[in-house]
């Protein structure tokens, strides 16, 4: 009785289980590549010129940091999640 109630339970619990392994392991992986956050970039700042995008873990996320000089000559660095697209930080640089 005891290994089937413990089977049922790993047959419960394993699908539940794998799903947030899953939802981790997908936290941890960039889901837009550089030309999307080129895209995202010339939104926010029309005719910039982008010197470096590059790929970067902060607190535990990925965050793509771009390095550009927009239309009108500033210097500017954009931090982008790599996973939502989401700006998080633009900068002086």
């Amino acid at each position: 009785m005891k290994r089937a109630t413990l089977s049922i339970l790993m047959g419960l619990l394993f699908p539940i289980l794998s799903t947030g392994l899953s939802l981790a392991e997908d936290s941890h992986e960039a889901r837009l590549d550089p030309k999307q956050i080129t895209q995202i970039v010339e939104k926010e700042f029309p005719g910039a010129h982008i010197r470096e995008i590059e790929l970067e873990t902060e607190d535990g996320r990925l965050v793509y940091e771009v390095e550009l000089v927009t239309a009108e000559g500033h210097k500017k660095e954009m931090h982008i999640n790599a996973v939502s697209g989401k700006i998080e930080k633009i900068e002086k640089d």
